[in-house]
C-alpha cells in the first residue's frame, strides 16, 4: 500500500500493470504480490491510481527555503491550559491584539466518532460554519488536514482577496506536517502547500496557530461542535479525499482481522472460540516456561493424560492411573477425581468464597467474564494444584 503511494518508486511500474491487468499467471510463474492485490481488489480501494511517468519529480521543500506561511504555537501546554481557562483567555486576547483589525481569523477542526470523521471551518467575521464528511476510513489527522485545507480554499475563492489571514487549529500534528520538510504522508498537505502558495501569490499573507482544545475559547469550540454534529448528524456535504497508505492499510488490517475472529469463532475448541481479537489473554501465560506448556496442553485437551492416549493407542488403557474406573480426562483430574479433594480445596473455597461457579472453563481461564484480577488468582492456584499433586510431570 505504501508503493501504490509512491510513482516514483522503481517498482511502481510493475506493480502497478500487475494490478490493473488481467493476466492469467502460470502456477510455477506467479508473482508472489498477485494474491495479496487480488484481496486489495476486493477491499475496493483505490491504489495504485497514478500512471507511472519516470519524469515526475516530487517537489520536496529543502530545510533552507522560506516558509510559504507563518506560525505561532500558544504560550502555554494543553495540561496547564485545561486547568487555567482564565489564563487561557487572557493569552488569547493578546494573541488575536498582535494582529491587524482587519485579518481574518479562521477557525479548523476535525472529529472522529466509531463510523465517521468529518472537518469543519468556522469564520465569525464572515458568517460562516461549514461542515464536510470525509471518506470512510480517515483518521482525525486525516480530518484536521483536511480542515484547514478547506479553510484555505473558502479563503481563495473570495471574490475580494484578504491582506492576512490568522487560522487557528487545536491540532499540532497537522501544522507540523504541513511546516515539515519530510516526504507529505498524507495525500491533502501538497493540496495544502499549494494553497499557502497561491494564497502568497496573491498578497495574502497566512499564519498558521496552534492553540489548546476544550479550553473554553470561543471559536475552537464553535469549530468543534461544527464537526462533531457533522459526525452524529450529517448534513450531505462529503469530500471525496483520498486516503493515506497508513488509513488503507487499517481498512485492510481491519478485514483481516474480522475474517480471521469469524475463523476463531466457528472452531469447536473452546480456547480458540472464546477469542475476541487477537491480543495476547495475558492470565493464560506464567513465567515458568514448563506451567505455560501444561496450561497450555489442558486449554487445549491435547495432553499424555490416560484418555487422549488412548485415543491414539487403542491397547492403552484410558482409566484413571489412581485406581478410580472413569477416564482419565482433563475433566476428571482437575475436578472429578477424589482421591486429589484434599489438593483442591483452595481452589473449592476461593471459588465459593467469590460467588463463582467452579466448572472447566473457569478454572482454564476461558471463561472472560470473570475479573482480570480473579483470573490470576485461579491460574495461581491451578498452577499450585499442578505442583502438589505432580500432574505437572506427565500432562
Amino acid at each position: 500500500m505504501k508503493l501504490s503511494h509512491n510513482p516514483n518508486n522503481s517498482t511502481y511500474e510493475s506493480a502497478y500493470k500487475i494490478f490493473h491487468g488481467n493476466k492469467d499467471w502460470p502456477l510455477s510463474s506467479t508473482p508472489c504480490v498477485v494474491y495479496d492485490l487480488q484481496v486489495l481488489k476486493r477491499l475496493k480501494l483505490k491504489i495504485f491510481s497514478i500512471e507511472p511517468d519516470y519524469n515526475q519529480q516530487v517537489s520536496i521543500r529543502s530545510p533552507s527555503e522560506v516558509p510559504v506561511c507563518e506560525t505561532l504555537w500558544f504560550p502555554m501546554s494543553k495540561r496547564r491550559a485545561v486547568a487555567s481557562r482564565s489564563v487561557v483567555m487572557s493569552h488569547f486576547q493578546e494573541l488575536v491584539a498582535s494582529f491587524p483589525s482587519s485579518a481574518l481569523l479562521i477557525y479548523t477542526d476535525g472529529s472522529l466518532s466509531q463510523e465517521r470523521s468529518s472537518c469543519a471551518v468556522f469564520i465569525p467575521s464572515l458568517n460562516i460554519s461549514r461542515s464536510w464528511l470525509l471518506k470512510k476510513g480517515s483518521s482525525v489527522f486525516t480530518a484536521e488536514l483536511n480542515g484547514i485545507r478547506q479553510a484555505l480554499q473558502i479563503v481563495y475563492d473570495m471574490d475580494s482577496s484578504s491582506e492576512e489571514i490568522v487560522l487557528f487549529s487545536d491540532s499540532k500534528a497537522s501544522i507540523q506536517a504541513v511546516l515539515s520538510h519530510l516526504p507529505p504522508t498524507n495525500p491533502c498537505i501538497p493540496e495544502i502547500h499549494n494553497l499557502l502558495r497561491c494564497l502568497k501569490a496573491t498578497g495574502t499573507k497566512v499564519t498558521l496557530i496552534w492553540i489548546p482544545s476544550h479550553t473554553g475559547i470561543i471559536g475552537n469550540e464553535t469549530a468543534d461542535n461544527l464537526a462533531s454534529r457533522e459526525c452524529l448528524h450529517p448534513s450531505g456535504n462529503k469530500i471525496r479525499n483520498m486516503l493515506s497508505a497508513a488509513e488503507q492499510m487499517g481498512i485492510f488490517r481491519s478485514q483481516w482481522m474480522a475474517e480471521w475472529i469469524h475463523c476463531l469463532q466457528v472452531c469447536k475448541k473452546t480456547t480458540v472460540r472464546i477469542r475476541e481479537n487477537l491480543r495476547r489473554i495475558n492470565w493464560h501465560f506464567s513465567p515458568d516456561r514448563r506451567v505455560n506448556i501444561s496450561l497450555h496442553r489442558l486449554r487445549s485437551e491435547h495432553t499424555y493424560l490416560n484418555a487422549f492416549l488412548h485415543r491414539i493407542d487403542q491397547n492403552a488403557d484410558p482409566s484413571c492411573r489412581r485406581g478410580c474406573e472413569a477416564l482419565e480426562n482433563v475433566q476428571h483430574v482437575l475436578l472429578d477425581c477424589r482421591s486429589l479433594d484434599e489438593h483442591r480445596r483452595k481452589i473449592v473455597s476461593f471459588f465459593s468464597s467469590n460467588s463463582l461457579h467452579l466448572d472447566l472453563t473457569s478454572l482454564l481461564g476461558l471463561n472472560l467474564q470473570i475479573p482480570v484480577s480473579w483470573q490470576f488468582r485461579i491460574r495461581n492456584l491451578l498452577t499450585q494444584y499442578l505442583a502438589q499433586t505432580k500432574l505437572i510431570e506427565f500432562i
